[in-house]
């Protein structure tokens, strides 16, 4: 799964066996959205995921924050 720039935001879709699957990756990207202090929009569709990545504080521009936040969530394995 690759990033894209939409609308100004980092954003990312994903699709998982069925929705225990999509809730557990949801739970991951808590955990490490937690540690790092900075959290996207979530929206989830059953087993559907789609993860938006901006930084409020930077006018909601995408900033290294996104993309460190970005690349910690790709390295999530289930």
């Amino acid at each position: 799964n690759m990033w894209a720039e939409e609308n100004g935001k980092l954003v990312n879709s994903y699709e998982f066996k069925d929705f225990k699957e999509a809730m557990l990756f949801i739970n991951e990207v808590a955990k490490i959205c937690d540690e790092v202090n900075h959290h996207p929009e979530i929206y989830n569709c059953y087993n559907r995921i789609k993860l938006y990545l901006c930084t409020h504080d930077a006018q909601d521009n995408i900033t290294k924050k996104d993309h460190h936040l970005a690349g910690l969530i790709n390295k999530i394995v289930l």
